[in-house]
């Protein structure tokens, strides 16, 4: 959580909210006991839907990692994000049929097809915009 917290924010805090939902949950482990032994409340107070709408969110996060690894797998990509030269046209082929096979998965479902190709993680983008 600490490191969340100190992350450069860019108008997303999830995974701090996540984090922060996960120590409110397991607070009796962080919170030290009182002289008598008892552990004190917890100052944060989340209400259960909202925890639930949270936990629901890191397992979309976590999905959409594994997605996003196991294409960047598929296309050649670097765990640094960079591509060979040689490589490139094969990969822009391999994502080219990723993306129009998730098209066609997701076309009875218009909103959630928007929404995954919103955030697709292989947009093409001028690097000196």
């Amino acid at each position: 959580m600490f490191l969340q917290a100190g992350m450069i924010w860019q108008g997303n805090n999830a995974h701090l909210q996540i984090d922060l939902s996960q120590v409110v949950r397991n607070w009796s482990v962080f919170a030290a006991s009182t002289a008598d032994g008892s552990i004190p409340t917890c100052p944060v107070v989340i209400e259960e839907q909202e925890m639930q709408r949270r936990e629901n969110l890191r397992i979309s996060l976590k999905e959409g990692d594994v997605f996003r690894k196991n294409m960047s797998e598929m296309m050649g990509v670097l765990s640094d994000g960079s591509i060979s030269h040689e490589n490139f046209y094969v990969a822009k082929e391999r994502e080219s049929m990723i993306r129009e096979g998730v098209g066609t998965k997701l076309k009875d479902d218009l909103l959630e097809a928007e929404r995954v190709l919103l955030a697709w993680p292989f947009h093409d983008f001028d690097e000196d915009e």
